[in-house]
């Protein structure tokens, strides 16, 4: 699973309104990953989304994954965030 998120970062890389890709392992679930993402705007997020390798990661996750916990927010305030 974790190669496929290399993919996923490393097309990330070439996404400028990307701002933040990170996921984190989970110490005592080894089966769990945090994904924490920022866009710059609504744009950035759609052209992630339209992303060829999305496309493939999420039929390669189909198969990998048996439950997801998405959530979506706005940066409040923390080190280490973007400023835009």
């Amino acid at each position: 699973m974790l190669a496929v998120m290399r993919d996923l970062a490393a097309e990330a890389e070439r996404e400028p309104g990307t701002l933040v890709y990170l996921f984190n392992t989970v110490d005592d679930d080894a089966d769990a990953i945090i994904s924490y993402e920022v866009f710059a705007d609504g744009d950035a997020l759609a052209v992630h989304h339209a992303s060829p390798v999305l496309a493939e990661a999420m039929t390669k996750f189909a198969d990998l994954v048996a439950e997801v916990d998405a959530k979506l927010g706005a940066p409040a305030f923390g080190k280490g965030l973007p400023r835009t």
